[in-house]
């Protein structure tokens, strides 16, 4: 490339692409070894009195793994919250010993396990939210979402949803969607644009389940995972819990429902019928 020549934008959303596939990967990767989270840097460091760090870190081994648990995963409201020793001491703990475990080289009959595909996935996820993190929205005239978009082509669906994206960084259309389901339950009646947008999260979200459930070899599996779930899962339950209007009153319940086991051993064990009989397992167990 001569020095008058520049990368288009198309060309550096490429190059991006790139650098933050083999980055995220990398750093994934990385965390086969135990040390790994001490080279991690904030929020993995000694802190003092105040929560400060204790002494002057070295720049973390995964910035895109701190750049996503910096700005979403701590600034969240119960995340923030937390005692100055969840993340260098709880946390930093439960990591390493994961990492002795060697979770990461999981394989079953020469196939790659399901815990590695698990970790593929996730990868892909963070992948795609870094890369969003990283090159962000564009800033410029907000669009006219009620205007005309073809939604039999590709081309109309995808510029619904960059224009219904630009609405929800520099506009207010959160406010008019929650406003919207006041009213009435057709999201899509609110704008045609809005309309494509939610028809190019269908078309993905079902491109996404077909890989998994109909392509993939593990997809039997995992179905007859889900449905298992589905099973044992009591909504009606959970949906009266939910109306709990006290937010640790409801925290507790749902932590009694899930880890409580019910069986007739352990009915009659709390009638006093039966002496230490197995109570069989809860509903996280099972």
């Amino acid at each position: 490339m001569s020095s008058g020549e520049y990368l288009t934008a198309p060309r550096l959303r490429s190059l991006l692409d790139i650098l933050v596939h083999h980055e995220t990967y990398a750093e994934v990767q990385s965390f086969r070894n135990t040390q790994a989270i001490e080279s991690y840097g904030w929020p993995f460091v000694d802190r003092d009195s105040k929560g400060s760090p204790a002494k002057p870190h070295s720049l973390s081994s995964s910035p895109l793994l701190q750049l996503l648990l910096t700005r979403l995963v701590l600034t969240a409201p119960a995340v923030r919250d937390l005692s100055t020793d969840f993340w260098p001491v709880n946390f930093k703990g439960i990591m390493k010993q994961f990492g002795d475990a060697n979770l990461s080289d999981s394989y079953d009959k020469g196939s790659l396990g399901t815990r590695k595909r698990l970790a593929t996935a996730a990868s892909t996820i963070h992948e795609a939210v870094t890369r969003g993190l990283l090159s962000g929205v564009s800033d410029g005239p907000l669009p006219d979402l009620h205007g005309q978009y073809d939604r039999e082509n590709a081309e109309g669906l995808t510029k619904a949803w960059r224009d219904c994206i630009h609405h929800l960084v520099y506009g207010n259309l959160i406010d008019d969607i929650f406003n919207q389901l006041t009213h009435t339950e057709s999201l899509e009646a609110y704008s045609p644009a809005l309309e494509g947008a939610v028809e190019y999260a269908q078309l993905h979200i079902a491109t996404f389940l077909h890989q998994v459930f109909v392509l993939s070899a593990e997809g039997p599996y995992l179905l007859k995972l889900v449905d298992n779930v589905h099973r044992l899962v009591p909504y009606t339950v959970i949906g009266q819990t939910l109306r709990v209007g006290n937010a640790a009153s409801m925290i507790n319940a749902m932590s009694r429902l899930f880890l409580s086991k019910v069986s007739m051993a352990a009915i009659s064990n709390w009638m006093g019928l039966t002496s230490n009989a197995a109570d069989g397992m809860n509903l996280m167990q099972r």
